[in-house]
């Protein structure tokens, strides 16, 4: 009995423990209750990934089902082509076929890669003849094209510093104006692309260097390849370091891949911001740029690369990544500033938004002419030029 008593006080001890302790027991009823909560989070869990999985698996093919009834496409498009050309390691009927499909793309912008400048800013490989030649059919074939110098500068920021070139130096800036002025003058091209991967948002090297081609070579055409706009610019521009850029050039080619959006439903989106931050931000800098002057000066232009390759970087995934998912970007993103347009000055979203901002965009540029395949030349009709 003396057991009994003894246990039934430990008991209760215990009952008033967890009691003081604000500790109280769940009953039959309550377990039951979250154990149905739980079980339904676990599949709205794995609703939701479902759901996702196949809108990763679909979007890319769903968002380009049927071609638009009507696109942006300017007849102004851009796309960048292999070294090989400036090389001369091509025939002159390969030209004369490559001419052909230019031609149909709405081509105007041409970039030849003539490769690379080394630590001093000089170029590694001169080809005058080639490209004379190369520049010569075009301007036959094409009038109105314009043949550029697609020059690649390797970076102190993101490549190895042994193999950099440090365009802050003024010296060696100036020898990489002095190649420009040789691919211009001597080879015959229009102009030139500073294809420096990449610099910090915020860093004004760039627009000294642009600068500076501009006094050497005041009639010709300057474009600049740049990484992307990223909200927050953690990584990529702001919408400040492109109109910034924009007062400085001719024209600003953005490379809308490897962008490490993997889910194609969002690079989609990221595209379309590019559409509309960076060409609201060149419509700016040309409007401000004006009034300043007091006259219509130069007006900077917009160029949005486009992905058609399949193997890259880590940051590239081409399910995601591919000319299909970024035209939907580049449309929604067009299709949202003109609605802009259309509504400035009736709310205040859109009171500081600039008069006909959609005037800077120009076109589309894929990435690249010799990773191009059929399939993506024939989508690239279908759904840019053709509606």
């Amino acid at each position: 009995m003396a057991n009994m008593n003894a246990a039934a006080k430990r008991l209760k001890e215990g009952k008033d423990l967890k009691s003081t302790n604000g500790v109280k027991s769940k009953s039959p009823l309550e377990k039951r209750k979250t154990g149905k909560v739980r079980k339904l989070v676990i599949w709205l869990g794995l609703f939701l990934c479902f759901a996702l999985s196949v809108d990763a698996l679909l979007f890319p093919r769903l968002c380009c089902g049927t071609a638009p009834a009507t696109t942006y496409n300017r007849g102004a498009n851009g796309i960048w082509l292999r070294y090989l050309w400036y090389f001369g390691k091509h025939s002159d009927a390969a030209l004369g076929s490559l001419i052909e499909k230019l031609k149909e793309g709405q081509f105007k912008y041409l970039y030849f890669h003539v490769r690379s400048v080394d630590q001093q800013g000089k170029l590694m490989h001169s080809y005058k003849d080639n490209a004379l030649k190369i520049n010569a059919r075009i301007k036959e074939a094409m009038p109105g094209a314009k043949s550029i110098a697609w020059i690649y500068v390797q970076s102190v920021y993101l490549q190895a510093k042994q193999k950099t070139t440090d365009i802050s130096k003024a010296e060696i800036r100036k020898n990489m104006v002095q190649e420009a002025k040789y691919l211009v003058e001597e080879c015959g091209f229009d102009g030139v692309q500073w294809d420096y991967e990449f610099y910090p948002s915020g860093n004004k090297d760039m627009l000294a260097l642009l600068d500076e081609t501009r006094q050497a070579l005041p009639h010709a055409f300057i474009s600049v390849a740049t990484p992307c706009w990223y909200p927050g610019t953690l990584w990529g521009f702001s919408d400040a370091d492109f109109k910034a850029l924009a007062a400085h050039c001719d024209q600003i080619a953005v490379m809308c891949y490897d962008t490490f959006f993997y889910y194609p439903r969002a690079y989609s989106w990221l595209v379309a911001q590019q559409a509309k931050h960076v060409t609201r931000g060149c419509t700016l800098a040309n409007q401000e740029s004006s009034k300043l002057r007091g006259q219509e000066g130069r007006k900077c232009t917009v160029i949005l690369g486009l992905p058609v390759y399949d193997e890259g970087t880590s940051g590239h995934l081409t399910h995601s990544e591919n000319l299909r998912t970024a035209l939907h970007g580049v449309n929604a993103g067009l299709n949202e500033l003109a609605k802009r347009d259309r509504s400035r000055g009736n709310t205040k979203k859109d009171s500081d938004h600039p008069a006909r901002s959609l005037e800077s965009f120009e076109g589309v540029a894929p990435f690249a002419e010799y990773t191009m395949d059929e399939g993506e030349w024939r989508d690239f009709q279908k759904f840019w030029v053709a509606p």
